[in-house]
């Protein structure tokens, strides 16, 4: 599958979201690894600041992963989600929902029962007080 490289206007977009995002995010992890750090390390690959050889010479793993994730995202390879993604939860952004589209068999079965039952309302009018 050919790759396409990453436009300029998208890696600066992606740029400005990990800016954006970082200072709401705790510095530190759960396990005491340094957010920040790998936050401005993505920064670095995508501004062009770090190659392969660079990342490949960080010897912190989480570290390592999130820059090479940046560099094969801006190279234009697949990748799980953009570096900003990974950031999103920790950020307080929340998922944009698609909104549901409507169900229009559910409304049709529903006019319909409406339908029987003023049928039956009606049925039961007409008939009430006799006894068979």
């Amino acid at each position: 599958m050919p790759r396409t490289p990453r436009t300029e206007e998208e890696i600066q977009r992606e740029i400005a979201l990990l800016e954006e995002y970082m200072p709401r995010i705790p510095r530190n992890d759960f396990f005491g690894g340094n957010n920040w750090d790998k936050i401005e390390t993505e920064i670095r690959v995508l501004k062009g600041e770090m190659d392969e050889d660079e990342i490949n010479a960080i010897e912190d793993m989480d570290l390592n992963s999130d820059a090479y994730n940046a560099l094969q995202w801006m190279e234009g390879y697949e990748v799980d989600y953009p570096p900003a993604k990974g950031w999103e939860s920790l950020a307080g952004v929340k998922e944009k929902k698609p909104a549901p589209e409507p169900e229009p068999e559910k409304k049709k079965a529903s006019a319909r029962k409406a339908k029987v039952r003023k049928a039956r309302a009606k049925k039961a009018g007409s008939g009430a007080g006799k006894r068979r």
